[in-house]
């Protein structure tokens, strides 16, 4: 459904595309041509701060990289070829240097809690386009790499201090004294500039607490510029807000409000935490701006598989699995972070690391490490110390690994009805193999991994599922560009 929006909601909303038509499924354009034309000098600006986990971070934001083993595999092939992976846990828009699409504020116009009245820009609202498996308009992956010309204007500097206070605004009349200090004074703005506000608030990233208790922003007469009169199609600068003082001054009930204007009112994209100073201790004022937002296309499938943990009692999967990928296993979809279930490793003989996010976050989130009746005492111990359950199942004489069946039997009498089990691929051709899969929920990708990957299940064509008298399919749905297709016991 459509809500009905006031006129002062609306706004140009209503006529125009802003940065989605600036920078959404365009070719080259006046705004590109311009922007490039400032490429003249031959110096090239990062303008984004390093990601790592003592970075300033918004709220309960959490940034979390690890590498899953050293090396995390090889040697292979007759070169003897190793390698290291990267696993990254983290809000990947919402972190370090990131960047607001228009999926990412809105207004609530209705009584709260009332998602027919949350609305966000050109009016869409949030029933009709927020699910829990992701957005269904405005995502970032609409948007084309952004070419625009760069404008830097640096209040800091037209101030004469190393940097603003928190809950100070810029004015006009700012914009016009870094305009008068930059040699600026004609200078003629167009549609589709990229305007970034340079406040000196760079200088407490190192000292996160400082950088998180506030910040100094522009006013809303300055917002008012940048919409109406320039029209621009990016802000940007190097507060966690961009454009937004906290407190806002003289309005206390003032949460974000120049967000709400710019993104939401006025469909202007931004860019926040950015690194600003090497621009302003060069003189560099006009430039061309890059930036390419990272198209996650295949987040949807990524929320569903969350979803379908916070739906499950519990999780299983291999030790090979724990040792290759080091994972959570926990549901990470915003306010569903209490539904996670147990986690449950297949671990012969006790091999799972005392330092793995598995053990580490075992007295926050269930682990239970089911092995062997002959499992060494001492490290069951260690587990035990760490808030890990140790079970003790019998060994399948005629397989390698434990008995399947009695690791399910084992699960059941601890009341364990939904099991979902994402791993490996020997776990989950066992479990076809000895009819104990009662749903196989496929996710398929647009691309081929190729020889490299890792097939679905061990020793099993898919089509033992696919195409098997013993499963038939339930339902499919897209994802995006991913497929899900369920498959249910015939």
């Amino acid at each position: 459904m459509a809500a009905a929006l006031p006129d002062d909601l609306t706004g140009r909303a209503r006529i125009r595309e802003a940065a989605f038509r600036l920078f959404a499924e365009r070719g080259v354009d006046a705004t590109s041509l311009r922007a490039i034309a400032e490429a003249d000098k031959g110096k090239v600006y990062k303008l984004g701060h390093e990601y790592n986990s003592k970075m300033p971070l918004f709220g309960t934001r959490q940034f979390v990289m690890r590498i899953p083993g050293t090396p995390t595999g090889g040697p292979f092939g007759g070169n003897k070829i190793v390698w290291h992976d990267e696993f990254v846990s983290t809000e990947i828009g919402q972190v370090g240097t990131q960047f607001d699409g228009l999926g990412h504020i809105g207004v609530q116009i209705g009584a709260d809690g009332e998602r027919d009245h949350m609305v966000f820009y050109n009016g869409n609202v949030e029933s009709d386009f927020a699910t829990a498996t992701g957005l269904t308009k405005l995502g970032i992956e609409k948007l084309h790499p952004i070419v625009a010309r760069g404008i830097l204007l640096d209040f800091a500097g037209s101030r004469g201090v190393e940097s603003m206070n928190k809950g100070e605004c810029a004015s006009m009349d700012d914009v016009k004294a870094a305009l008068k200090k930059q040699g600026m004074e004609n200078f003629e703005f167009k549609e589709g500039d990229a305007i970034l506000f340079r406040y000196g608030w760079d200088s407490h990233w190192d000292d996160p607490a400082t950088f998180n208790d506030g910040q100094p922003g522009i006013c809303m007469d300055v917002a008012r510029w940048v919409a109406e009169e320039v029209k621009a199609g990016v802000t940007g600068g190097d507060t966690w807000a961009a454009t937004d003082p906290v407190p806002y001054p003289d309005e206390p009930a003032c949460a974000f409000c120049v967000h709400q204007y710019l993104q939401t009112r006025h469909g202007i994209v931004n860019q926040e935490n950015m690194a600003l100073k090497q621009l302003a201790d060069d003189g560099v004022y006009v430039f061309t701006y890059l930036y390419s937002p990272v198209p996650i296309t295949g987040a949807p499938a990524t929320a569903r598989v969350h979803l379908m943990r916070a739906m499950s009692d519990a999780i299983m999967i291999g030790i090979g699995t724990a040792l290759a990928d080091d994972p959570g296993l926990t549901c990470r979809l915003p306010g569903m972070e209490t539904r996670s279930p147990v986690r449950a490793v297949l671990d012969r003989a006790l091999r799972i690391p005392g330092d793995s996010r598995l053990v580490h976050s075992a007295r926050a989130t269930p682990l239970w490490v089911i092995t062997s009746e002959t499992a060494e005492a001492a490290s069951a111990a260690k587990l035990g110390a760490a808030g890990a359950q140790v079970m003790r199942v019998a060994i399948d004489p005629g397989m390698p690994g434990l008995d399947l069946r009695a690791e399910v039997h084992a699960l059941s009498e601890k009341g364990i009805t939904r099991l979902m089990v994402e791993g490996g691929s020997r776990v989950a051709s066992r479990l076809v193999a000895d009819d104990l899969a009662d749903e196989v929920w496929l996710l398929r990708g647009p691309n081929m991994v190729g020889a490299d990957g890792v097939a679905a299940l061990h020793g099993l064509p898919l089509t033992s599922v696919t195409h098997s008298k013993y499963y038939r399919v339930r339902a499919s749905e897209s994802l995006d560009k991913d497929t899900l297709t369920v498959y249910e016991r015939a």
